[in-house]
């Protein structure tokens, strides 16, 4: 009786051990096939994850096959050829042409001597304002689309409504009889930035479509004003006009060319990093034309070095953000 109740409770002890504790009872096939089972687990996550990518990949129509570890590699190439974050270059940049543009426009007697120029026209001190105006688009956009990440709704409703006021007051003081420029020009002017900030503002079905005609209303103009700026002084029936005005008028047009790459680039859906490239790469070859190979402007005779900073500043920026 007694060893039948021991051999009971020995077998009792043995399944509560079984149940309880594998390491215990386990036996060494036991501790084989355990570690078999465990070695196989990483191979198919590391399967599923490599089948994933790859039905992604394909879901994107390119044919392709990637694994995780080539994914890492691509991620871990950084984007642009500089020592700088290509971000950064683009912040910078914007930041001191957000600067140059606010003193020009709200000091253009100040921005003048600076440049040894003293005893200005009125007709220069509203095209200074205006190019003031312009460059203040780059700051406007390193703001809005780099530092604070804003939709570039934000960024049009901005220079729009920063550009309406200006010529709103160019008109509303008659300013055309006096410096200039003509008043159907700047009532175009102030039609197309009307309908920029309308769809901006109310993110309209067509405010792309705004965007690209503002664009293209600043290349144009800025085209025009870069290579024939006689030819525009004339047209718009400019008065006052000295022997810096054409060189203002050049500058007017180099400047909203690369403004207009800008406002392009950003309404044809590239990045706002992107489109600070293509604006940069653009006013590298238009800077140097402007600053080195324009006689209207060498009648100026600023000094070289201060004519020679704004190209290698955008080359600099161009190559840190494009170049790979």
């Amino acid at each position: 009786m007694t060893g039948g109740v021991f051999l009971t409770v020995l077998t009792l002890f043995g399944a509560l051990c079984m149940s309880g504790s594998n390491a215990v009872a386990a036996s060494p096939l036991a501790i084989r096939t355990a570690t078999r089972r465990a070695a196989a687990v990483p191979d198919a996550v590391a399967t599923r994850t490599t089948t994933a990518f790859q039905s992604k990949d394909r879901g994107m129509g390119d044919g392709g096959t990637v694994d995780h570890l080539s994914m890492r590699r691509v991620l871990s190439v950084p984007r642009g050829g500089g020592p700088v974050d290509p971000s950064s270059a683009a912040k910078v940049i914007g930041s001191i042409n957000l600067v140059h543009g606010a003193y020009c426009a709200l000091s253009p007697r100040s921005n003048f001597e600076a440049y040894g120029m003293r005893g200005a026209s009125p007709t220069n001190f509203l095209l200074m304002r205006r190019v003031g105006l312009i460059v203040l688009q780059l700051g406007i956009g390193a703001y809005t689309l780099l530092f604070k990440h804003y939709g570039i709704n934000t960024f049009f409703s901005l220079i729009g409504l920063v550009w309406m006021a200006e010529v709103g007051h160019a008109l509303l003081n008659n300013m055309s009889e006096i410096t200039g420029p003509a008043k159907a020009s700047d009532l175009h002017s102030l039609f197309v930035s009307a309908i920029t900030v309308y769809g901006a503002l109310n993110n309209t079905s067509w405010a792309r479509t705004a965007y690209k005609v503002n664009a293209i209303y600043f290349l144009i103009a800025g085209l025009t004003a870069w290579f024939s700026p006689i030819a525009v002084l004339e047209a718009q029936a400019m008065k006052g006009a000295d022997r810096c005005t054409a060189a203002l008028v050049e500058r007017f047009g180099a400047k909203s060319l690369i403004a207009g790459t800008l406002q392009w680039s950003l309404a044809c859906g590239y990045k706002p990093v992107d489109a600070f490239g293509y604006a940069f790469a653009i006013a590298v070859p238009v800077t140097i034309k402007t600053n080195f190979l324009s006689s209207d402007f060498a009648v100026l005779g600023i000094d070289r070095s201060l004519r020679l900073f704004w190209p290698v500043l955008f080359a600099a920026g161009a190559a840190d953000i494009l170049l790979e």
